[in-house]
């Protein structure tokens, strides 16, 4: 993949990256730390597709 070039002031990009970058950080802290919020959602989120593949068990 060949590196993107940009022109100009680049700190909206550089912030949204940071964010993105500290918000997974906390993610990864909050699921060392026990709380797997996370986990339920991708839990509930799979039980869902299930559902929808095999229908009604």
């Amino acid at each position: 993949m060949e590196p993107l070039m940009y022109e100009g002031d680049n700190s909206e990009m550089l912030a949204k990256i940071s964010s993105q970058l500290l918000n997974t950080l906390a993610t990864i802290e909050n699921m060392q730390e026990g709380r797997n919020d996370c986990l339920k959602i991708a839990e509930k989120r799979r039980n869902k597709f299930e559902f929808i593949r095999f229908g009604r068990k």
